[in-house]
């Protein structure tokens, strides 16, 4: 886990964290993005990622932070996603939490994570037959580049039995819910620390 820093030592670290990406960033984005997501380095390091990948060849301004990192459902409902996925429990847990105090149900959630699990299934069976980027983005149905791009990395992270435990754990939870046989935000939970121990 990242260590937080002083705010001083946390702003150098966003400068030089987005040099290192290959972009620049403005002291009022710099400012922005620590009042977005504050001094989790976890999160910064994946919205300096999205903002590198958004904004690249141009400067990071605070423009688009608050179009890229501004907090909602959606935003939200995606960094949960890949915080269950990579097993960082704790931020996932934050996310879900987020979630619900929102009004999302848990069952949204669920489907959103299969969806998520089934498109990086789908993303290695087309990567290893070969196609062009193009048409994988066709086939997932994603028109974003930036989220093109995260979906295929993230795709490679995995092996195809592993999103296939995934898959089957996600589907248990549902059916614990449905079943009555747990309450949904401890099977929620439970689902986060068994998905990191895949």
């Amino acid at each position: 886990e990242f260590r937080p820093l002083s705010d001083r030592a946390l702003r150098d670290w966003i400068t030089s964290r987005a040099i290192s990406l290959g972009s620049s960033i403005t002291q009022a984005a710099t400012n922005r993005l620590i009042e977005l997501v504050g001094n989790d380095l976890w999160m910064q390091e994946n919205e300096l990622e999205k903002l590198s990948l958004y904004c690249n060849p141009k400067t990071i301004d605070e423009i688009d932070v608050q179009s890229v990192v501004g907090q909602n459902e959606h935003t939200t409902i995606f960094a949960a996603i890949d915080a269950m996925l990579m097993g960082k429990n704790t931020h996932a847990i934050t996310y879900v939490n987020t979630l619900l105090e929102a009004g999302a149900a848990i069952p949204y959630i669920l489907v959103m994570l299969n969806r998520q699990v089934r498109l990086l299934l789908l993303a290695q069976e087309l990567t290893n037959g070969g196609r062009s980027l193009k048409e994988i983005g066709q086939r997932l149905h994603i028109t974003s580049d930036y989220a093109l791009k995260k979906t295929l990395q993230q795709a490679k992270q995995f092996t195809p039995g592993k999103l296939r435990a995934f898959h089957t754990a996600i589907l248990q939870t549902d059916y614990s819910i449905k079943s009555g046989g747990m309450n949904d935000r401890l099977a929620i939970e439970l689902l986060i620390t068994t998905l990191s121990l895949k």
